[in-house]
């Protein structure tokens, strides 16, 4: 197998005069009238392909994360925001493209199932808020028993108001990686240093402000826990002092036990795990990364279905200079 590739691959609009998807431009242009931002929401959570009824659950992950995770009332628009899926089966691939405030608010990649790694039938799809303009969007293909890649979008942001001029020196770039690292212990642990590698190289290009990559990490054995320090990541979890999620100081067992993203939806032969992930690449100082917040505990979907497997990830992350 190839060591990576690294691919363009389009992201689609909605067009509510013409009804239809169409490729964005690269001109990356906001909406008029609307600054760039300078503060932006990230969610991620993997799906699960898996398990049975993906369209009922990822519609039900969809009204969550509009409704209690982005706070956005019916037909709302949502703040500044990035969303990163993980496992969307192709069966419900287009679900996302038929929901009506993804269509009103949210530019969608990739555009068609056909630029997942060839062979996969589940993949990453991320969305960003059409207030985020995208200038880039590129996949690295993995070296990969199981089709994986990571999918990633550069922004425009802008420098916080009071260092902001009137022309691009006030603009930055932010690249976002969605990703799914390989799975199981076999042969999972001797592709997953290699893949993540890969990433954190995208992350350190030179015209970026910095980057972050976000996702199932696949963490299950002995040496992924200090895989993100090795290729040269910051954890955002590990990077503050332990809180649980409603803000109260834990440590130790309670702690790690705080962190786990995946175990519980059902509980299983398998003990409990921190999965799921957000890193970023350290750089002079530029933004700043707050710390995750689980979501997508015990939701379910109207027959009483978990909506997935594992629970997803919240942060902010703020240009500072």
């Amino acid at each position: 197998m190839a060591d990576g590739r690294f691919e363009e691959i389009d992201a689609a609009r909605y067009s509510a005069r013409h009804r239809v998807w169409r490729k964005t431009s690269k001109s990356a242009k906001i909406l008029p009238g609307s600054p760039l931002p300078n503060t932006i929401k990230i969610v991620t959570w993997n799906i699960d392909f898996s398990t049975p009824n993906v369209k009922s659950r990822l519609k039900t992950a969809l009204a969550y994360i509009q409704r209690d995770v982005l706070q956005c009332k019916s037909g709302e628009r949502p703040h500044p925001c990035v969303i990163l899926l993980q496992e969307i089966h192709r069966d419900s691939f287009r679900l996302i493209f038929d929901d009506e405030w993804v269509q009103k608010y949210f530019v969608v990649a990739p555009k068609k199932m056909e630029e997942w790694p060839d062979g996969a039938y589940y993949g990453n799809v991320t969305l960003v808020s059409r207030t985020v303009p995208v200038c880039g969007v590129h996949s690295i293909v993995y070296e990969s028993y199981m089709n994986r890649n990571a999918l990633m979008v550069d922004l425009k942001l802008s420098l916080p108001a009071w260092h902001a001029v009137a022309d691009e020196s006030s603009v930055v770039r932010l690249r976002v990686a969605n990703t799914h690292l390989e799975s199981l212990p076999s042969p999972g642990a001797q592709l997953r240093p290699r893949q993540l590698e890969l990433v954190a190289d995208a992350l350190a290009d030179p015209h970026l402000i910095g980057g972050l990559v976000c996702g199932d990490m696949n963490a299950i054995s002995p040496p992924d826990a200090g895989l993100p320090e090795r290729v040269g990541l910051v954890d955002a979890y590990d990077a503050y002092d332990a809180l649980d999620d409603e803000g109260g100081l834990i440590r130790d067992e309670e702690e790690d036990e705080a962190s786990h993203t995946w175990g519980y939806q059902p509980e299983c032969e398998f003990p409990p795990g921190r999965l799921d992930k957000i890193l970023y690449s350290p750089g002079a100082g530029g933004f700043s990364v707050d710390r995750p917040k689980r979501i997508g505990i015990g939701i379910r979907t109207d027959k009483g279905q978990w909506a997935s497997d594992h629970y997803g990830l919240l942060t902010t992350v703020r240009i500072l200079a």
